[in-house]
């Protein structure tokens, strides 16, 4: 890899690591203010933001995941899902997945030693109108 590629690379996960901080901060603000459309717009625009740079760089699992996250966010944001439980529950767990991407990411350059099927099979419930823990 070249060294500006390196760098590239250094900068995407340094500001996606600081995103995921301030996603984990604003979903705990989230439950206790589930109506605030300010908060899922600057939410759903951390996510699209890290997906955007993922997907530049070649991270298609990363990719995957953060747009799938990104379509429930975008959906709670326009009103035509509610904030619940459940739904906060799962984006917690994608946020989760994100951080194991990154950190594979980081430790081998690639994005695919982790397994991310099982979340987006979760999403993809979510999105089709299951909300059942």
């Amino acid at each position: 890899m070249s060294d500006e590629m390196q760098e590239i690379l250094n900068d995407f996960l340094t500001e996606s690591n600081e995103m995921l901080e301030v996603l984990d901060q604003r979903f705990v603000t989230l439950e206790s203010d589930p109506n605030n459309t300010d908060l899922l717009n600057e939410i759903f625009r951390a996510m699209h933001s890290m997906k955007g740079s993922a997907g530049f760089l070649g991270f298609n699992h990363l990719v995957d995941v953060a747009h799938r996250g990104e379509n429930i966010l975008n959906k709670l944001r326009q009103g035509e899902m509610a904030v619940n439980p459940a739904i906060i529950s799962i984006i917690l767990e994608t946020i989760d997945v994100i951080k194991a991407i990154m950190a594979d990411i980081r430790e081998s350059g690639t994005d695919s030693h982790v397994a991310t099927a099982s979340i987006a099979a979760k999403l993809d419930d979510i999105l089709n109108g299951n909300t059942a823990p």
